[in-house]
């Protein structure tokens, strides 16, 4: 049962990556396993080629070890708008939280906010930038 639970989180970590291949500098995911353990079987030994007592073990199965992010570069596609910017290589750019936290993305899909700020779609601003002065 072991075994098919993490297979379900591989399933679902999968369809995640599925759901998102469209999704601008999305990042998929990959499931790593691990050992639960093992356990000796105190009536089944056996005796090795030199002799000596080997106990036989069974395996408890298999858990999740960790989901890890891929950082792979993906591929660029050119979109023509003046504010888009990708990443060519390592880095991320650093934006603006709702509660002023620094976030980093690498979803280079800008724009200019109503004040001149160079924003994200969901509006977090980019952080290191002065705002684009009003030349209309």
């Amino acid at each position: 049962s072991t075994g098919m639970q993490a297979q379900m989180t591989r399933l679902n970590v999968n369809s995640n990556n599925l759901a998102n291949v469209n999704t601008t500098a999305f990042k998929k995911s990959r499931a790593d396993f691990a050992d639960v353990g093992y356990t000796d079987l105190a009536s089944n030994t056996s005796l090795s080629n030199a002799g000596n007592i080997v106990k036989q073990q069974v395996g408890l199965g298999v858990k999740t070890g960790k989901i890890l992010k891929e950082f792979s570069q993906g591929s660029i596609t050119r979109t023509d708008r003046d504010l888009d910017i990708a990443i060519n290589g390592k880095g991320f750019f650093a934006v603006d939280g709702l509660n002023g936290e620094t976030q980093y993305t690498r979803d280079g899909s800008f724009q200019l906010s109503s004040d001149g700020n160079i924003v994200t779609a969901g509006g977090l601003e980019l952080i290191g930038v002065d705002p684009v002065p009003d030349v209309s």
